[in-house]
């Protein structure tokens, strides 16, 4: 069937009938009656195309100064975000991809309007964070770096502008990327809908443990809880990279999410220049389609197996989070377990369900290793042998982010010495490293001393429900 839109018509929303699709927020139709915008690596943007985002986000802000819940302000993008019970974002379920290309894309559309014609092509850039930094930790364009930008663009920007991208809550030390392309196209492109996105009440593989643990461990500050997140202009590029990965994956994937007829809670279903906007997951399936953008991306070389896949161990796979796991943890938490009857092929290893902590972020490394040997933290040996997988999680206080069933996935030809052990029992050992760069606004306050911070982690009960190899 074939369509002949005009602009107006092309915005109106997407219906779904049956199993055919009918073009409904589309800036663009089949026919290509007009242009998909591209949002492009913050790094590849040009000097004019940087500093025109830089204004937009900066115009925002201005118009949030006087009154935070102004329309189509940075306040009333962000709280959207950060707004309490009831309200905010959606984590921890198949909502999840489709609520944040839904707020992206009113985010963007409230860029483009707030001062053309200089904003009126912008688009919001990703943020790559799987490639090494062009900055000191982050691109560039957020450190408020301004002979950095003089050195990479070959020209002097406003300091008023370099500003505005910059957050002094932030985590700014040096640092790699803590993610593989390879790691995340994995992701991306393995199993079911349900497995990459998440389900009714448990996240998928892209937002844990990847999101979350670049919101806890590697940005910090505001970004490491649900609260006050989105207030950070980094917020906006890296979750433009979270969809760039669904766009991804929806190149080689076709497939429906789970429950297209469901709300996106918050929407105000009208954008900043009066258009229509989506309201429901139905309505952002296909963002080329849709909501009439698309993606310049070229992805990283995939490093190549050999043809027996799954040989490489956690600390080669990902080298980036191997090097924190050799920090001092705040604290262990152990359990005994039965080893496998059978070493045979891949084990999958349960941690019940984690729950989200309510006063504090952290990264979580999961070591098996024999009973009879002492956990070894900071030895490099003992975690290239027995470190198997990770897990994170942020501040959460909306009252709708619960708990997920967690299970790292082992496969015995990568780890020899686990499957050469004689002994029935193993230990799985769980080195947690909690955050101390939070946000000055939390919902609840944060651990004071090392003492209070390991209380914490006891009292909240990172880990519900058995430990058990499935």
């Amino acid at each position: 069937m074939n369509f002949t839109l005009t602009r107006r018509s092309a915005l109106q929303g997407l219906i779904l009938t049956g199993t055919q699709t009918v073009p409904f927020f589309s800036a663009v139709a089949s026919s290509k009656a007009a242009s998909l915008r591209s949002r492009k690596s913050i790094d590849a943007l040009s000097a004019d195309e940087l500093e025109n985002f830089m204004h937009a986000i900066k115009r925002l802000k201005e118009r949030s100064e006087t009154d935070p819940s102004v329309p189509n302000s940075y306040a009333f993008y962000y709280n959207m975000h950060n707004a309490g019970p009831g309200l905010g974002c959606e984590h921890g379920s198949y909502r999840f991809l489709a609520w944040h290309r839904a707020m992206l894309f009113y985010f963007e559309e409230a860029m483009r309007a707030i001062d053309p014609p200089k904003t009126k092509d912008v688009t919001i850039p990703y943020w790559n964070w799987t490639l090494p930094p062009s900055g000191r930790r982050y691109p560039v364009a957020f450190e408020n770096d301004a002979d950095g930008l003089r050195t990479k663009y070959g020209r002097t920007f406003p300091t008023d502008l370099i500003q505005t991208l910059f957050d002094e809550d932030r985590t700014t030390d040096a640092a790699s990327a803590l993610y593989t392309w390879s790691y995340i196209n994995g992701v991306a492109r393995g199993g079911d809908y349900e497995t990459f996105a998440g389900h009714d009440r448990g996240k998928g593989g892209l937002e844990s443990p990847s999101h979350d643990t670049m919101h806890s461990r590697y940005v910090q500050g505001k970004m490491s809880a649900d609260t006050t997140a989105a207030e950070d202009p980094i917020f906006w590029s890296f979750h433009t990279f979270i969809d760039l990965v669904w766009w991804w994956r929806q190149q080689k994937v076709i497939e429906q999410p789970s429950c297209t007829d469901c709300g996106l809670r918050g929407m105000p279903g009208t954008t900043a220049g009066g258009i229509p906007g989506p309201t429901t997951i139905a309505q952002v399936i296909k963002c080329e389609e849709q909501l009439g953008y698309s993606y310049e991306f070229i992805p990283a070389a995939i490093v190549s197996l050999s043809p027996d896949a799954g040989l490489r161990r956690f600390s080669e796979e990902l080298p980036g989070l191997a090097a924190e796991a050799l920090k001092s943890p705040s604290t262990t938490l152990r359990f005994r377990v039965s080893s496998p009857r059978t070493w045979s092929g891949p084990q999958k290893l349960a941690l019940g369900a984690v729950r989200p902590p309510r006063s504090f972020p952290y990264l979580a490394f999961v070591y098996v290793h024999p009973a009879g040997i002492d956990f070894k933290p900071g030895d490099p040996e003992f975690r290239d042998r027995y470190l198997v997988g990770h897990f994170s999680e942020w501040i959460v206080a909306h009252e709708h982010h619960e708990g997920s069933a967690t299970t790292i996935a082992i496969d015995p030809r990568a780890y020899p010495e686990l499957s050469a052990s004689q002994t029935s029992d193993l230990q799985v050992t769980v080195a947690v490293h909690a955050a101390t760069n939070l946000p000055k606004k939390l919902p609840r306050p944060a651990p004071r001393s090392p003492a209070d911070l390991v209380a914490a982690i006891r009292a909240d009960v990172i880990i519900v429900g058995p430990v058990k190899f499935e």
